[in-house]
């Protein structure tokens, strides 16, 4: 039976096939189980240490008096002067109550500012100016007794007190026997409001006993609802981390091997060869993560959360995954020079990026509507905040809104749902055309103007539903500076192409030619610099929209911003082009190295000129280098997008004469050969 399971998977893909039986071994199976298992326990054995202890009486009862006295006590060194002892505050909220007590009225109550003078008829000088008995004759004090049905419980503590302005009152207080034991998971009394000083070592609940007053009574689905928590925390970050690890590793060591250029040969489609790698190489992570189900399914039935919604959470938990772990293997295929570093930092960027989003958002402290919370569409923990009550518990400032609506579990899920296909689909784009040619361009040019399209409607969707208009413009420029930075190196063709592509477009007949317009722009070899453009138009007009629709009244300033920050863009790709053709080893690493140094260059020079921020000369250079701040005034801006633009043409100058220079070598070359034969052949 296995036989022939193998034989129709194989058929089917036969990459799966082949990473599942070199991960498929005892030890990987044992360590899966093993990894499993102590992360359940640990997690349990955490939670389950935070529960109340076991009921003891003689341990976790202590007698008071209700209402609860607290009391300051002082002496002096005055001759024949008694102890003073004055009421601080009283408590009626003094927890569950272990026997029943009669009730005594407000006018018998003891106030803050009376002094006591006697206690069960004893002057408080009888008490050898000691606290500890003035708290024992106070409160009672039963020794190594009993609490469970004690005699002191039936008898009253007689008070004659000075009240200010009234005079002595003789006043009578019941004994009672209350818990002294506390913990976040005990359940509370809808009838007793906490004291703000009623917490103690376990948490800020005062444990109640049963009616039978034998147990602590737990709010069990409050624990549960923690260790679900917890649970769901662990499945994300650890299926998402480890896996893309294990996958990244995985396709550095068949690169290292060389068995990477044979898996291309396959006539297996690059889409049946890669899903082979995300179902196969961590197929011990995902049996670590099945070996969890069972503990998290019973949490969330325990925690009251419906199976519906805990089918939102496994459905964007996978397509998670799929989106990380086809990033990672983009990361894999374009990566070099790391070698098994990369796996790590990946991971690592992968686990610090899940464990704070989880941890702000499982905890309710998510904080307001804000640009930046399109963060929350790429962690499945997200969905948290609504399993854990989150969305119906809170102000309407923790809510999470997009366009300006708030977002219900089902709109988010979808939107969620939407946001995980979408960029899984850029990857997949990527991932075919890198699988196949490693030295073609991530993305094909037609549809690089759709995806930026994709990128500034999610973004601009998150930043139209927040209230901090003057941050959100600098933040909205400023990923789009690194957005659109990203495309630069998506886009740019290698230093060959180039060459050839102005070699043969020169030394082709003009009727034989493809339109000039349409090779630059949806080209895959010709320069990107007017495609670039276009994706910086289809920015910025969404941005003017998004500004428009803010900020009516005074958009000027943000609309030459937008200008300033587009060519600010094109110098980048210029700069970009240039390296691309000279002849240099590693044009990419000059060029990062240089659009580093001219990013990040201004921004230490504004630190240093700070205190002469207001200088004009200041605010033009501010202007032509860091536009994406929108600190410099209109004049500033319109100056420096004309420095820009001449900018612009010298290096576009450059590149044109470069490219001419190729074409014009090579074109010699291929003539040049044809009559060299001739007079070879004549002779």
């Amino acid at each position: 039976m296995f036989t022939a399971l193998f034989d129709r998977l194989g058929n089917w893909n036969p990459q799966l096939l082949r990473e599942l039986k070199g991960r498929l071994r005892p030890r990987n199976l044992m360590a899966a189980i093993a990894v499993s298992a102590i992360a359940q326990l640990i997690l349990l054995s955490v939670f389950g240490t935070q529960l109340p202890p076991s009921f003891n009486p003689h341990e976790h009862l202590r007698l008071t008096t209700v209402p609860e006295i607290d009391f300051t006590f002082g002496t002096s060194t005055l001759p024949n002067y008694p102890p003073n002892l004055r009421v601080e505050s009283v408590n009626n909220d003094v927890g569950q109550l272990y026997q029943s007590t009669r009730v005594i009225s407000t006018a018998e109550q003891p106030k803050p500012g009376d002094r006591i003078w006697q206690i069960d008829g004893q002057t408080i000088d009888t008490f050898n100016d000691s606290f500890a008995n003035v708290v024992d004759a106070l409160r009672g004090y039963p020794g190594n007794q009993s609490l469970v049905n004690n005699p002191l419980l039936e008898q009253d503590v007689t008070l004659l007190v000075e009240r200010p302005g009234v005079g002595q009152l003789t006043l009578s207080l019941p004994r009672v026997a209350v818990s002294d034991i506390y913990s976040q998971y005990c359940a509370t009394s809808p009838e007793i409001t906490p004291s703000p000083y009623d917490q103690g070592y376990y948490g800020n609940s005062r444990c109640q006993l049963n009616p039978e007053q034998t147990e602590f009574e737990i709010d069990w689905p409050a624990w549960y609802q923690d260790v679900f928590r917890g649970a769901s925390l662990m499945l994300v970050i650890g299926l998402l981390t480890a896996g893309s690890f294990v996958l990244i590793q995985n396709l550095d060591r068949e690169q290292r091997r060389g068995t990477l250029t044979f898996i291309r040969l396959s006539p297996r489609s690059s889409f049946n060869i890669l899903s082979g790698q995300i179902l196969g190489a961590p197929v011990a992570i995902y049996i670590a993560a099945a070996l969890m189900l069972p503990l998290h399914v019973l949490s969330a039935v325990g925690a009251e959360i419906s199976l519906v919604d805990l089918g939102a959470f496994y459905l964007v938990l996978g397509l998670s995954g799929f989106l990380f772990f086809s990033l990672s293997l983009l990361v894999g295929l374009i990566g070099k020079g790391l070698g098994g570093l990369q796996a790590w930092l990946v991971a690592g960027g992968f686990f610090l990026f899940q464990l704070v989003i989880g941890m702000a958002v499982s905890n309710g402290d998510f904080g307001s509507p804000f640009t930046l919370h399109w963060l929350i569409l790429f962690s499945p923990a997200s969905v948290l905040h609504y399993l854990l009550g989150f969305e119906a518990a809170t102000s309407s400032s923790q809510t999470f809104e997009f366009a300006a609506y708030r977002l219900t579990l089902l709109s988010f899920v979808t939107l969620f749902c939407v946001n995980s296909l979408v960029w899984s689909l850029w990857l997949w784009h990527a991932l075919k055309r890198k699988f196949v040619n490693p030295q073609v361009p991530l993305i094909e040019r037609r549809y690089s103007y759709l995806m930026t399209a994709c990128f500034e409607v999610f973004l601009l969707g998150f930043a139209a539903s927040s209230n901090s208009f003057q941050e959100d413009v600098v933040l909205v420029a400023f990923l789009n500076l690194l957005f659109l930075g990203l495309l630069i190196a998506a886009l740019q063709p290698s230093r060959q192409a180039l060459e050839d592509w102005a070699r043969f477009r020169l030394a082709e007949r003009r009727s034989q030619r493809q339109a000039l317009l349409k090779d630059l722009v949806q080209g895959e070899n010709s320069p990107a610099i007017l495609a670039i453009g276009l994706n910086i138009a289809i920015a910025l007009g969404l941005m003017v929209i998004w500004t428009l629709q803010r900020n009516m009244a005074s958009s000027t300033h943000e609309l030459l911003g937008y200008i300033a920050l587009g060519s600010l863009i094109l110098i980048y790709a210029s700069i970009n082009q240039v390296w691309f053709l000279t002849q240099v080893n590693r044009p990419e690493i000059w060029s990062m190295g240089t659009l580093l140094v001219v990013m990040v260059a201004p921004l230490f020079a504004r630190l240093l000129l700070e205190e002469v921020a207001a200088l004009a000369s200041v605010q033009f250079l501010e202007a032509v280098a860091v536009p994406w701040l929108m600190t410099p005034i209109g004049q500033s801006y319109g100056w420096a997008i004309l420095s820009q633009w001449l900018l612009l043409i010298v290096v576009n100058l450059v590149t044109l004469r470069q490219l001419q220079k190729a074409g014009e070598s090579g074109s010699k070359n291929l003539l040049a050969r044809p009559k060299s034969a001739l007079a070879e052949k004549s002779s």
